[in-house]
C-alpha cells in the first residue's frame, strides 16, 4: 500500500476508491452471503465488473449500439451524440457548473447539423484510439447515471476521494465494502476522468472535436474515475468492510516474492486463474473482457468452449 501510495503521489499511479452493497456484491458472484470468505476469494479472483458484464444476451441482442465493449460502430457514436445532445438541451444539466464551463461543447452537441460530423471523424481513427475517444464521451453519460447510460455501460464509477466511496449506501442492505483500487500509468489505457490529461485529448483537438475541460463534469466533487470494462483484481489492494471495521487484503499480494512486489505498479498484482472460463460460469456475469495489449476484447461466456 506504501508503494503504491508513494507513486501516487510522484504521478506514477492513481489510487481510487468505490463503495458498493455486500449483497450485490454476493449476487453477482453467485455465492452464499453467508459464506463472506467465498465472497472475498471469489472477488479478488474475477474482480468487479461493468453492469453491461450482467446484462443477459437477450437484451444486449435487442441493442443497435453499445453491444459489446468491442463496439465502437458508427452507430454507437451516433447514440452517444444523440444522448449527449439530449442532456444539453435539458434543464437537469443547465443547473450545473459544466454548462458554464463547457460553452463550445454544448454548443457542438445541441447542434444536430454536427452528427454526422462527430460520427465521421470517429470512424476515421483506428479501433484503439476509437474506442478511447467513445469513452472519454460516454464518460459524460456514466456519471449523469440513468439520464445518461447505466446498465449498458461499460464503466465502473470509482473516486480518488475515499469519502465519496464512504457516502455510498444501499437502502436495503446495511453492509458495505469500499473497494481500495490503483490504476497505473498510462492511465487512459485503463480509465476515464474529467479531472486528468489524457493524450487522446490531443486526438481529439487534431479531429477539431469539443472535449470538456479538465475538472469539470456534472458532479465534479465526485472526483469520478471511470475504470474501463472493470475492476481487475491484478490493480485491487484489498477491500474494506466497513460495517464489520475489517480490511481484507487482496491475498494474491502475499503471495507474491518479495522481489516481485516493487514491479507491482508496472506489471499489477500476479493473480493465478486457472480454469478462468469454466469458473465464470457459476457466477451470474453473462460475458467478459480481456485486456490484450491496448485493446480490450470482449466475449460471451456461453461463446466458450467448455
Amino acid at each position: 500500500m506504501r508503494l503504491v501510495s508513494q507513486n501516487n503521489i510522484r504521478g506514477g499511479a492513481i489510487i481510487s476508491y468505490r463503495g458498493e452493497g455486500y449483497a450485490k456484491l454476493a449476487s453477482s458472484l453467485r455465492v452464499s452471503e453467508e459464506l463472506d470468505g467465498d465472497v472475498y476469494q471469489q472477488i479478488f479472483y474475477f474482480g468487479n465488473k461493468a453492469k453491461h458484464y450482467l446484462e443477459h444476451k437477450e437484451i444486449v441482442s435487442k441493442r443497435f449500439c453499445l453491444t459489446s465493449v468491442e463496439d465502437v460502430s458508427g452507430e454507437t457514436f451516433e447514440y452517444i451524440f444523440n444522448k449527449i445532445a439530449v442532456l444539453a438541451k435539458h434543464v437537469y444539466l443547465r443547473g450545473f457548473s459544466f454548462w458554464r464551463d463547457n460553452p463550445a461543447l454544448i454548443q457542438y452537441f445541441t447542434n444536430l447539423k454536427n452528427r454526422d460530423d462527430f460520427c465521421l471523424k470517429a470512424q476515421s481513427l483506428p479501433f484503439v484510439e476509437r474506442a478511447k475517444i467513445r469513452d472519454y464521451y460516454l464518460f459524460l453519460l456514466h456519471t449523469a447515471g440513468r439520464r445518461g447510460v447505466s446498465e449498458e455501460s461499460f464503466l465502473v464509477s470509482t473516486s480518488t476521494d475515499k469519502s465519496e466511496a464512504e457516502r455510498f449506501k444501499d437502502r436495503d442492505d446495511p453492509r458495505r465494502v469500499i473497494y481500495y483500487y490503483y490504476v497505473p500509468a498510462p492511465y487512459e489505457k485503463y480509465c476515464v476522468s474529467s479531472t486528468i490529461q489524457f493524450d487522446s485529448c490531443l486526438g481529439i483537438i487534431e479531429l477539431g472535436l469539443p472535449r470538456y475541460v479538465m475538472g469539470s463534469g456534472l458532479y465534479p466533487r465526485q472526483r469520478e474515475v471511470a475504470i474501463r470494462g472493470g475492476l481487475l483484481p491484478h490493480f485491487m489492494l484489498g477491500l474494506e468492510r466497513v460495517d464489520r471495521g475489517q480490511f481484507v487484503v487482496n491475498p494474491h499480494i502475499l503471495k507474491m516474492h518479495r522481489d516481485k512486489v516493487q514491479f507491482v505498479l508496472e506489471e499489477g498484482i500476479k493473480v493465478e486463474q486457472e480454469g478462468f472460463h469454466d469458473r465464470i460460469r457459476e457466477t451470474s456475469y453473462q460475458r467478459f473482457s480481456s485486456l490484450e495489449s491496448d485493446r480490450f476484447c470482449g466475449f460471451e461466456i456461453s461463446d466458450q468452449s467448455e
